[in-house]
């Protein structure tokens, strides 16, 4: 069975992703931040939850943002004899308004959490899944693939996370590990309660009828919830199903409005980027010779 490292487990596709792979009998290890102070219940009802399924649960307090905090949680794992064979990248910060109203550092402190934290904590745990031919699953958005008003520091976050997913599947597929994103929609979890806003409120008045626009578009989304859209446990299965399949596609929209369009905008993109590679690589045989 395999071991696992999935970050951001307090709540949403984190919380149910850590539930679907115990049920399959995996051992997991859990991080959420401030385990013993602001997660202490989320982390007892985890705790709680775990025991009725048929994995090992390891909770671990982890800052994705801290390299020191993540070594210490990579020497706390091989104390334990194990290393690890699948690392979800799950913790994530989301983000309302218009983008003016963002200041640089509100920008700055969601890529450190987005994009920069993925980065730490996939560095410091490559050597074990290089040994252990693992997967990396970094779960990103179809606002990594569209962006459109009101959500743009969070989608450029996004965009940053899918090129760098690119990058390292195209250098880690040659020395036998996978890597993949998931692509989800719009879910109805505790991220979507804890959007961060853009601190300059007195630039919205410059934008009347947009601000508007944007308070009309979250009340027709939160109507969406209401009506009963499909859970987030349709993003949890999907994680689950990938940890063990034999393949880890590049990409996995999973969505209920319009998945279609984005997986035809990602099967364009693979075919435009294959092309390239072919391109390169004769280039590099003409070189050769």
């Amino acid at each position: 069975m395999n071991t696992v490292l999935i970050t951001g487990t307090s709540s949403g596709f984190g919380y149910l992703t850590t539930l679907e792979l115990l049920q399959s009998g995996a051992t997991v290890y859990a991080s959420m931040r401030e385990l013993e102070k602001k997660n202490k219940e989320k982390a007892k009802k985890l705790e709680q939850v775990a025991q009725s399924l048929n994995g090992v649960l390891y909770l671990i307090d982890m800052d994705v943002t801290d390299e020191k905090s993540i070594r210490n949680v990579k020497s706390k794992i091989e104390e334990n004899g194990h290393t690890i064979d699948v690392l979800i990248n799950n913790a994530g910060l989301g983000c309302k308004g218009i983008m003016e109203s963002f200041t640089t550092q509100q920008h700055k402190n969601i890529f450190e959490v987005n994009y920069f934290g993925v980065i730490n904590v996939t560095n410091v745990f490559l050597p074990h899944l290089r040994s252990n031919k693992g997967r990396i699953i970094n779960i990103s958005s179809l606002s990594g693939r569209i962006s459109g008003a009101f959500n743009g520091p969070y989608a450029a976050s996004k965009f940053a996370l899918e090129a760098y997913t690119t990058s390292l599947r195209a250098e880690l597929i040659p020395l036998g590990l996978q890597v993949g994103v998931v692509e989800p929609g719009i879910f109805n979890t505790e991220m979507q309660q804890k959007f961060q806003t853009g601190s300059n409120e007195a630039v919205l008045e410059s934008y009347g009828p947009v601000v508007e626009f944007m308070k009309a578009q979250d009340a027709a989304f939160a109507q969406m919830m209401m009506a009963g859209i499909p859970g987030p446990e349709m993003v949890s299965q999907t994680i689950g199903q990938l940890v063990s399949a034999e393949v880890l596609p590049q990409r996995t929209v999973v969505d209920y409005l319009v998945k279609d369009f984005v997986e035809k905008l990602n099967k364009a993109e693979d075919d435009v980027n294959l092309e390239i590679q072919q391109f390169l690589q004769s280039l590099a045989t003409q070189q050769e010779a």
